[in-house]
C-alpha cells in the first residue's frame, strides 16, 4: 500500500502546491480557526500509530510550514525550505511514501534532517488535496528509530488525509465567512468522519467531536 523510496526524480522544479489563485499567506486566516481541529487529529494519529512525531504540513513554492505538532519531544520544525524536507518528495510524488529506515535508503541518508538533529529514522507521509490539482500538503509520521506501519494504519492515515482537504476546502471555498456557519459545516463534516473511521481506530474521536 505504501510507496518506499527508489530513484525520484529531484531535479524537477516544485510545483506551487496551493494552486495559481491561491497562496499560502492568503488562506491563512481561513485556516486558522481549524488549528484545534489540527492539533487533535495529530496526538490521534500519533497515538494509533505508535509514532514519535505526527505533523500537518502546509507547503508553498519554497517552504514547508507545520501547523500542528503531536510528538513525544519538542522539535523546532515551524518552517523550513521545501527541498530540506522528507515531505518534498511525498509531494514531488503525490503519493503516499514510507521510508523505513532513511540511513539505509539512498535517496535520505545524507538527508539534513538524518545526519542532524532530530535524526530522523523513519518517516510516512500522505500528500492533501483540496481539489483535483496538486497536493497542498502532507500528513505526516517520523521517528528517530527504523520501522514499519501496517497496511491499516497507513490506510487510515490517507483517510485522515481526505478527510483533511474536505475540511480545508469547506472551509477555503465557504460563501460564508461567519464563525457560527464555518463551525456548524466543521461539526458536520468532523461528525462523518468519525463515524465513517471508527472501526479503523482503537477508540473514538472523541477528541475532535468537541469541535
Amino acid at each position: 500500500m505504501s510507496i518506499q523510496t527508489g530513484n525520484l526524480n529531484t531535479q524537477r522544479k516544485h510545483k506551487n502546491h496551493l494552486g495559481c489563485a491561491t497562496c499560502l499567506s492568503n488562506i491563512e486566516d481561513k485556516f486558522n480557526p481549524l488549528s484545534d481541529i489540527y492539533e487533535s487529529i495529530t496526538d490521534l494519529i500519533r497515538h494509533y500509530c505508535d509514532k514519535e512525531f505526527a505533523l500537518i504540513c502546509f507547503a508553498d513554492e519554497d517552504d514547508i510550514w507545520v501547523r500542528a505538532c503531536s510528538s513525544q519531544q519538542h522539535i523546532d520544525m515551524t518552517k523550513r525550505p521545501l527541498e530540506d524536507s522528507f515531505c518534498f518528495h511525498c509531494l514531488e510524488l503525490e503519493k503516499t511514501l514510507e521510508v523505513p529506515d532513511a540511513r539505509t535508503n539512498t535517496l535520505f541518508k545524507n538527508h539534513i534532517l538524518t545526519v542532524q538533529a532530530p535524526y530522523f529514522r523513519y518517516y510516512l507521509g500522505v500528500p492533501i488535496y483540496i481539489d483535483e490539482g496538486s497536493p497542498v500538503g502532507t500528513l505526516c509520521l517520523y521517528d528517530t528509530h527504523p520501522g514499519h506501519s501496517t497496511d491499516q494504519q497507513i490506510a487510515c492515515l490517507e483517510r485522515v488525509a481526505g478527510f483533511l482537504g474536505t475540511l480545508m476546502k469547506n472551509t477555503l471555498y465557504s460563501d460564508s465567512n461567519t464563525d457560527s456557519v464555518l463551525r456548524a459545516n466543521r461539526l458536520n463534516l468532523v461528525n462523518l468522519f468519525s463515524s465513517s473511521l471508527i472501526h479503523e481506530l482503537s477508540q473514538p474521536l472523541t477528541a475532535i467531536n468537541q469541535y
